[in-house]
């Protein structure tokens, strides 16, 4: 995955439901700047999007593991759950197959998640982001060091 620590900026990444911003943070599980994810108005997710995805042409049969730290930016947001996502696409845009990991309590510190989608298909495409579900206006998260494996 292309800029996975932010350490210059968070081109690669957006944010649908609110803004992205690089901050600079003592705690960065890699280097000195993460992500951070703030909710806008009037929307209850806030994600952060791979953008563009980072697998535009699967191989069938190959398993792709994302990986992420995540922490709360904001006191509204701990406690919040924090999934990752991985949905794989045809060319058309129809899903095969969808995945999301098991729920993380956003705190203070920062934790793993992971995820592993197996590719039905080859030549389809992988959109992954991470989701801090029934989020409000202000709940903000952190994430980095987000990687990419592929067996």
């Amino acid at each position: 995955i292309g800029n996975s620590s932010f350490e210059q900026n968070t081109i690669g990444w957006d944010n649908s439901y609110g803004s992205l911003a690089r901050v600079q943070l003592p705690s960065a599980p890699d280097g000195r700047y993460v992500v951070m994810a703030t909710t806008g108005s009037g929307q209850i997710y806030n994600t952060i999007n791979d953008s563009p995805n980072a697998i535009g042409n699967t191989k069938a049969g190959v398993s792709y593991t994302f990986t992420a730290y995540v922490a709360a930016a904001s006191t509204s947001s701990l406690g919040k759950l924090a999934s990752l996502n991985a949905t794989e696409y045809n060319k058309g845009g129809t899903t095969i197959v969808s995945v999301e990991s098991s729920d993380v309590p956003l705190s203070n510190g920062f934790q793993m998640i992971q995820i592993t989608i197996t590719a039905k298909n080859s030549g389809d495409y992988v959109d992954f982001y991470i989701e801090e579900g029934t989020s409000t206006v202000g709940d903000t998260f952190y994430a980095d060091a987000i990687s990419l494996t592929a067996k």
